[in-house]
């Protein structure tokens, strides 16, 4: 193997560390923000605009919209962020003060979130005032998230057709913790230790390489002599 190759080599290994280093920073970044303390955003005193990214919340749900954005595959569904407003009560009744989306990874969410969307849909146009709140819940332990340009832009419209105005939609989703922290961590540590042990493998058998070479000249020198 010429020089070039080797120097390659070296180059593809220190990629891989560097890949490594970046999803453990990712996975503990992550980690962090699930153990910070969390906060209850659906309090009807929490005011929705204080919001930051890396906010960990934790909350049941007896109150959501639909799905506001859909992700698809090959025609398959890969996840949905579904609107989830701020009620705040005084004395004329109920009114949303804020929308942030929630992520739902797998149709056994779907359908829980679809279920309780129908309630709290029915609940909210029942001019009778007859029917109790939706007391069905789902339980939400994530990360807020920046929703991305497209995102925002679905989420917006939602809000703005089904309630009027998008004013007090914030740019955010709750994501669910499902162990992603865990495998970035993982894959990370896995990723720098078979990267380094390449690259110091390498590094020791060009170091012995270069040993042999220079032994070999010093006793073609001393045959000449």
């Amino acid at each position: 193997m010429n020089k070039f190759n080797r120097s390659m080599e070296k180059l593809k290994f220190a990629v891989i560390i560097v890949v490594g280093i970046v999803f453990l920073a990712m996975g503990l970044q992550q980690k962090s923000n699930q153990t910070k303390k969390s906060i209850d955003i659906l309090d009807s005193s929490f005011d929705f605009s204080t919001i930051e990214e890396g906010d960990h919340v934790k909350i049941d749900v007896d109150f959501i919209m639909y799905d506001a954005v859909v992700y698809t595959e090959d025609g398959k569904e890969k996840s949905r962020i579904y609107c989830l407003p701020h009620l705040t009560e005084n004395d004329d009744g109920y009114f949303m003060d804020g929308f942030i989306g929630v992520r739902a990874n797998s149709s056994e969410q779907y359908d829980v979130l679809d279920s309780i969307a129908d309630d709290s849909r029915a609940w909210w146009n029942d001019e009778t005032d007859s029917m109790p709140k939706p007391t069905d819940t789902y339980k939400v332990d994530g990360v807020v998230k920046k929703l991305n340009k497209e995102e925002l832009k679905y989420f917006n419209e939602y809000v703005e057709k089904n309630c009027g105005s998008d004013k007090y939609a914030v740019p955010y989703v709750i994501v669910p913790n499902n162990g992603a922290d865990n495998v970035a961590i993982i894959l990370g540590a896995v990723l720098m230790v078979i990267g380094g042990a390449f690259l110091i493998s390498t590094i020791v058998s060009d170091k012995k390489r270069m040993e042999a070479e220079m032994r070999h000249e010093e006793g073609y020198e001393d045959a000449l002599m």
